[in-house]
């Protein structure tokens, strides 16, 4: 019997040991797997590529749309076929002066609209673009979304001098309703460029009914200079100019 007591015992594993394959202990955090795991990840990761590229896509297209300008002469005055634009010689002087009203509407909701401060106004006819009038528009911005009523603005001519062979044009244009104007809004932007707003308008036509829609286009800072010249005199104001004397003419 004492044998049998010296026999030793079997060694039983203890707990936290390694597991035999296929074991349920020290199991992996994934349900079903570090492949599964790694999967559902990728899975993750994608969706968010996606959301993100998505989101980049509707903000650059948020910021790519223009505000909308809204332009209408509302009255003119020194443009009567009878009183103004009768034919006196090769070429007619007159004085005209439009009453027009100036909107801006945003349709992002990102991005506003301004017409900044000294904005000019240049109103032309567009048989042949020949400069009438000009003024300055209505300093007025609108937040992403939002939409500013029309502002009254006038643009005045002085002498503005009509080729013969307009005149008659015109006063016809004038006498049926039909002359069309071209009317730019002309303002210098934050980074040293310029912004035109061109409108084609009748007399009396409200901003919906204008011909075409206003277009938006910008200048670069490079033609600063050379466009600052026909923003600057935006009065019109036909003045005759004196001959330089020449050294060989004293």
């Amino acid at each position: 019997m004492g044998a049998n007591h010296a026999e030793e015992e079997p060694v039983l594993p203890r707990h936290g040991g390694s597991s035999p394959p296929g074991g349920g202990g020290g199991g992996s955090p994934c349900p079903g797997g570090v492949k599964a795991c790694a999967m559902f990840l990728c899975w993750c990761l994608g969706a968010a590529v996606v959301v993100y590229m998505l989101k980049l896509a509707w903000t650059l297209n948020e910021y790519m749309i223009e505000p909308e300008y809204s332009v209408a002469i509302t009255a003119v005055s020194g443009l009567s076929p009878a009183a103004d634009l009768q034919r006196g010689g090769k070429e007619l002087l007159v004085s005209p002066v439009f009453n027009l009203t100036v909107g801006v509407a945003s349709r992002s909701a990102l991005r506003g609209g301004c017409v900044g401060p000294g904005t000019a106004i240049d109103v032309s006819y567009s048989v042949r673009r020949l400069p009438m009038a000009g003024g300055r528009a209505p300093e007025m911005c609108a937040g992403p979304k939002e939409t500013i009523e029309p502002r009254p603005a006038v643009a005045r001519g002085h002498d503005v001098a009509v080729p013969g062979f307009l005149v008659d044009r015109l006063a016809e244009d004038m006498r049926r309703g039909e002359a069309v104007f071209e009317v730019k809004l002309m303002g210098l932007e934050d980074g040293g460029y310029w912004k035109v707003v061109t409108c084609l308008l009748r007399v009396g036509d409200a901003p919906a009914a204008a011909l075409k829609p206003c277009t938006v286009s910008y200048i670069g800072n490079m033609l600063e200079h050379s466009y600052r010249s026909q923003v600057i005199p935006a009065t019109f104001h036909a003045q005759p100019q004196t001959p330089v004397a020449r050294p060989e003419d004293s």
